[in-house]
This record gives C-alpha cells, structure tokens and sequence, in this order.
C-alpha cells in the first residue's frame, strides 16, 4: 500500500506543533526554577549538626547495600551510602579548587549544594511536568509550568545536606515508583494494555524501599491496597507489573525486618509509646491520651478513605491515575504515619519540628498532578471561567513567590554569622566565641556550631572538620 507523504508529513508537523510550546513552557519554567533555587540555597547553605559526621569523611557504606547486623539504621541504605558519596563528591570539588584557588570552605560548600540542589529541584519539576502534559496536551504549558516550579520550590525547601538526601531524594524516587506502578496497574485495568513497565522500576524500587523506614511502610501499605483492589483483574495478574510488585513487596517486608532485628535505633528508643495507651484504653476503659487524638484523627481519615476507595472499587476506571494514585498514596501516608507518630509519640505530621515534615514528601508530591491537571483542564472553552482559573493560578503564584524568598535577608545574616565563627577558628585566642546566634536554642541536628553543651562527639566531629578543611586544629567553643 503506497505511503501517503503529504498526511504523513502534516502529521509530525502537527505533532511538533503540539509539542513545542509545551517544551519551551517547561524549559522556561526550569530555567526560573534553577536561578531561585540556587540563589536561595547558596544565601542558606551552611554546615548543620547533621551534616558533620559524614563531613569528617569515613562514614556509611561503600555498597549500595544494607547491613544484616547490629546497627543504627541498618536498613538505610540511601543515607549509609548516599552520604559517603556526597562527602567524597565534595572532597573531590574542593581540595583541587583549594589548591588552585585558594577557594574557601565556606564558599565552595555553598555553591556545591546550591548547584546539585537545583539541578534536583529541576529534574523533580520536569518529571512532574511531564506527568502533567501527558495528562493535558492542548493546554497553554507556560503559565502551568510556573506553577509546577513555584510548588517543587515550597516543598522542597533547602535545610540541610542530610535532609536532600536522607528524606528528599527517596521520597522523589518513591513517588515516581508509586506513580510508574499504579499508572501502570489501573491502566491495565481500564484499558486491558499500558506500556511495559521499565525494567529500572525495580532498581529504583529497591532503592526505594530501602531508603527510610516510614517510606518503606507507605510503599508496602499503597501497593498491598492497589494489588487488592486489582487482583480481580486477570490483566494485571497476568502481566509483568504484577512481577515487579511482588518484588518490591518483598524488599518492603525485608527492609522491615532488618529495622526491627537489628536497629539500635529501635532498641534504645524503645518505651511506653501512645499506641500502647490507645492499645491499654480499648481493653480496659483507662483515660484515653489527650495527645493521641492529634494522631488517630488523621489514621482514621486514611482509613475511611482506604475503605472508601475499597468500596467504589469497581468505578475506579471512571478517575483519572493521577487522582487514583493520590488517593491511595494518601490514605497510606495518613495511615502510616498515624501509626509512627503514635508509637514515638513524637507529631511526624508536623511540618517545622525534626524530620520537618519528611514523612508527608510522597503524598505531596502525588497532589501535584492530581491538583494541576484538573486546574489545567478546568472548562478553557469559556471565557469567564478560563480568566477566573488563570486568576487564581496567578494569586497562588504570587502568594508562593513570596513565600520561598521571604526569609533572605534572615538566612543572609545567619550565613555571615557562621562565616565570622569558621574566621575565628585561626586566630582566636580565647576559649569561648560568641557568635550571635544562641546556638543552645537551636534544635542540635539544625546547630551550626558546637556548644559547651553540645555532647562530645559532636564536639569532636567539628574539631576534625576544622582540622580537615582548614587546617586548624581547634578546641574553641562557640555560644
């Protein structure tokens, strides 16, 4: 059958039609991304209580993999080895720009962190977009591309190296396996064939599951619950997907276990907890917890939600993957996290206290897509309605500006406080340096500076960064 050139060529020109202002949106709204990001990382970074271990260097694995042995965190395989990495990346940055430039500590650190953190940020946002444009094609991609890039901008804000690659980085990855997988999973179900899952899904799977404990549970809770609601389904039984489930199943139960063999982190921190008062009150009718009630409300939202989506089942064909995949990974944080917060007694919802709202990253990444595409796609026929989205969009925009750069001048002073203190290590001659910055009230693993009540590691661990990165063997103490 002869080839019709003409339609054909029509074809790909329309095609590169559609595609070309949703590339150069996404582009510019990168661009945007990258110059706020950097700019902002570079005016905070500095060096946190819980960067200073793997700053010393010889810290974490050398593999990719966990320890079967007594450990701290035995199953963190991201922080163990990520942050060896990350030390020996900067190693390599600085001492040859130390030797042929005289380059400072201080300086390089920030433009090291500020340059890997934007460049994160920007492969978050292009994911994200992505996902986006899929969803909506025929939308106007510029003023949707700021959106993404102002939202990656106030949930992915800059505290230190530790929480980029300990808490940020894996639950990124989490979020695109979840993603990946549940597109995968309810399109097969509505639509009988989706495209293969990659094969580098279980990679990052795994890496995944063995990333932090509170992720490895919300992995394993979101992909039990979409395998029950599928498993019905000879098409999704029968496909690879549910192979590469199955397998990440697996790493979630054994990263689990590895926790609860050998954590001493679990060990030491074990104690009456408020899951043991709740558990104590349903049996015996005692004083239920007053705190518990912050906890358990959320839980029990995950758990209606679950229960719902249970029930409604059979219409799930009717929604969008990226509301179906949002509703799922919620309903899993909220559980989960319910469930951590009331064993530490410790409120993980939380958004500024220690791990700074770590916990609810994958959930908030899944509402990206699941809020802009309908926003994007909201009645664009019609004028009224159009302006008033393009509205709100552009008072969310404004709102969120000014939200990610409201505290510069503050973190600016900060950074030259720390700057005076790293100049007085070689030349101080007293004991104790003031630095203006009451570090005794700074939370020690956000403290940029030992105290004289800091603990004598952490004492130690800047003693031996001095020495390392400026050559000072120093025992000054700061307040």
């Amino acid at each position: 059958m002869p080839v019709n050139y003409q339609n054909r060529a029509e074809t790909v020109n329309a095609l590169h039609a559609l595609q070309e202002p949703s590339f150069k949106g996404g582009y510019s709204g990168r661009i945007i991304l990258f110059c706020i990001a950097w700019l902002s990382t570079f005016n905070k970074a500095v060096v946190n209580g819980d960067d200073i271990n793997h700053m010393q260097g010889h810290y974490g694995n050398e593999l990719l993999l966990p320890h079967f042995s007594s450990d701290w965190i035995p199953n963190r395989v991201v922080d163990l080895y990520g942050r060896n990495l990350l030390a020996h990346m900067f190693d390599l940055v600085f001492f040859p720009a130390h030797i042929l430039f005289g380059a400072d500590f201080f300086f390089v650190f920030k433009i090291f962190n500020a340059t890997l953190f934007a460049t994160f940020l920007c492969i978050v946002h292009r994911y994200l977009y992505l996902r986006i444009s899929a969803a909506t094609p025929n939308q106007s991609s510029m003023l949707r591309s700021l959106f993404v890039a102002f939202l990656v901008l106030v949930i992915l804000p800059w505290t230190n190296e530790v929480r980029a690659v300990c808490y940020e980085i894996p639950a990124f990855i989490t979020f695109v396996v979840l993603a990946e997988l549940l597109d995968c999973i309810f399109g097969l179900a509505k639509t009988g064939c989706t495209k293969a899952p990659s094969p580098w899904l279980l990679v990052l799977g795994y890496i995944a599951a063995f990333s932090l404990e509170g992720y490895t549970a919300i992995m394993l809770t979101a992909l039990l619950f979409a395998s029950g609601l599928t498993w019905q389904w000879d098409q999704v039984r029968k496909h690879q997907v549910a192979v590469i489930v199955a397998s990440l199943v697996g790493f979630c139960v054994l990263a689990i276990f590895i926790t609860i063999v050998f954590s001493q982190r679990i060990h030491i921190g074990a104690g009456t907890s408020l899951l043991v008062e709740v558990l104590q009150f349903l049996r015996h009718r005692q004083n239920f917890p007053e705190d518990a009630l912050i906890f358990s409300l959320p839980l029990v939202t995950g758990l209606a939600g679950a229960g719902t989506l249970w029930f409604l089942r059979h219409r799930l064909a009717n929604l969008t993957p990226a509301t179906v995949s949002f509703t799922i990974i919620t309903c899993a944080t909220l559980i989960v996290v319910g469930l951590i917060s009331l064993q530490a007694d410790q409120n993980y919802f939380s958004f500024t206290s220690y791990p700074w709202g770590g916990m609810l990253l994958i959930a908030m990444f899944s509402a990206v897509p699941a809020v802009t595409i309908p926003l994007a796609d909201f009645q664009q026929d019609r004028l009224i309605s159009n302006s008033i989205r393009i509205f709100l969009m552009i008072i969310a925009l404004s709102w969120m500006a000014i939200f990610v750069m409201n505290t510069t001048q503050q973190n600016y002073e900060r950074s030259c406080l720390v700057l005076n203190a790293y100049r007085a290590v070689g030349h101080y001659t007293g004991q104790v340096f003031d630095t203006g910055l009451s570090l005794d009230q700074i939370p020690m693993q956000e403290r940029p500076l030992p105290t004289a009540a800091s603990p004598a590691w952490f004492i130690r661990g800047y003693e031996a960064f001095f020495l390392k990165y400026y050559g000072v063997d120093s025992h000054i103490i700061f307040k």
